[in-house]
């Protein structure tokens, strides 16, 4: 809210989208509160808000903020974990399937992770898609954790972890 003279009683607002150098703004229909949370559609724009003063005599010219920065794509949202497939035996490679997560363009980084009694650590070193069990598995569980990120942000989902055989 700017400062206003003639002791303005109420205010509006609308709040636009622009290009990303904050030129040829558009208002967003609805958008007409103080406040405003980005959606999609305005990913890759930026937001400026039109603030219009009023009182007894009348509506005063609107002010225009700056543009915000671009608005990015909110952290990948997890909608299924990620599986492990393959035999879970000492000498056999297991294969990561990969997660589903939210749209929107994003990079995939794996783990696998060594567990036992609920506790899982990253096994240094495995991060592909594919892990070989060694002798050192056997006995405990393995898991994989995948981690989406984007520009937005990143987040993360585990695996079930199997039992590794010896």
């Amino acid at each position: 809210m700017r400062w206003w003279s003639n002791e303005p009683s109420a205010y509006g607002y609308q709040w636009r989208r622009c290009k990303a150098a904050g030129k040829k703004c558009k208002a967003i229909a609805g958008a007409l509160a103080r406040t405003y949370t980005p959606t999609s559609a305005d990913v890759g724009s930026t937001l400026s808000v039109s603030e219009t003063a009023s009182n007894a005599t009348g509506t005063g010219k609107p002010a225009n903020s700056a543009a915000t920065v671009v608005v990015v794509p909110g952290a990948p949202q997890n909608l299924a974990a990620p599986k492990i497939l393959g035999t879970p035996k000492a000498g056999q490679t297991l294969t990561a399937q990969a997660g589903q997560w939210s749209a929107g363009s994003k990079e995939l980084l794996l783990n696998w992770l060594r567990c036992e009694a609920g506790e899982c650590h990253p096994i240094e070193g495995a991060t592909g898609h594919t892990y070989k069990l060694t002798a050192a598995d056997a006995g405990f569980s393995v898991a994989v954790r995948e981690a989406a990120v984007n520009a937005g942000g990143w987040n993360a989902a585990v695996s079930e972890a199997v039992a590794i055989e010896p």
